[in-house]
């Protein structure tokens, strides 16, 4: 990997005087950024179906680490269920292959368009990953994975995650030149996981390890972007209100 200059990192104007929130009321913010992170930079991965599937690949595994954490155990089924985002089907899949070899031939025409799409993602990454832990804290799960899935949708739907994507858009935006850099950097990430995932079967999902320097930094100024705490209670509370609601009927 080429030894290019370090990033200057954006952080919003008055991230650095708020403190993560630790503790079981909120999941682990640097955890989640940093899947979030990788995750929404498989927008650039220049194969159709490939970024898809690394996509569902580490939205599964961010589950699987809150549930871990929760000492939750459910079906593989379930896990994709509870962390994948909206899917287009077979259908998407085929405009997928079709539509990138236009995609691809006007990829800087188009660079607002993806910058938009990655911010969109990351914050359904966040605001699915404070739903889970929610789910996870409450008692809900293990459970119905589909009915949890489904509130969580409606959940997301009903609560206004505008700051969230402004917060993530601050710092996107800024880093246009570098995230083609982030991307190698991180798909290096991915690469090792798999690796000790697959020497070793038994192994308990964890992420203790700091991510390379340019990322891990990226990430830290992620985690204080999303954390809104208005926003959090609010899609927490529109969950409450859907489980509740389900219950009833």
């Amino acid at each position: 990997m080429a030894d290019d200059e370090s990033l200057d990192l954006p952080v919003p104007a008055a991230s650095t005087e708020v403190a993560l929130p630790s503790g079981p009321e909120s999941p682990d913010l640097l955890l989640v950024a940093r899947y979030g992170l990788m995750i929404s930079l498989c927008a650039l991965i220049p194969i159709p179906v490939l970024d898809w599937l690394v996509e569902s690949w580490l939205r599964k595994r961010l589950t699987r680490i809150q549930l871990h954490g929760f000492g939750i155990e459910v079906k593989r089924r379930d896990v994709a269920m509870l962390g994948n985002g909206d899917a287009g089907g077979c259908l998407g899949l085929l405009w997928s292959v079709v539509s990138w070899p236009f995609r691809r031939l006007l990829r800087y025409l188009l660079w607002v368009l993806i910058i938009k799409a990655m911010i969109d993602t990351f914050s359904d990454v966040v605001a699915r990953a404070i739903l889970v832990h929610e789910a996870c804290r409450s008692g809900a799960l293990p459970g119905d994975a589909v009915q949890i899935r489904a509130a969580i949708q409606r959940a997301g739907k009903g609560a206004n995650t505008k700051p969230l994507e402004r917060g993530v858009g601050i710092i996107y935006r800024s880093l246009k030149g570098q995230l083609w850099r982030l991307w190698r950097q991180s798909r290096e990430r991915m690469r090792a996981e798999t690796r000790r995932e697959r020497q070793d079967d038994s192994w308990s999902p964890e992420d203790e390890a700091p991510l390379q320097d340019d990322l891990e930094g990226l990430s830290e100024a992620l985690a204080r972007a999303i954390w809104i705490p208005e926003v959090h209670e609010t899609l927490r509370r529109r969950f409450r209100e859907e489980l509740a609601a389900m219950k009833d009927t």
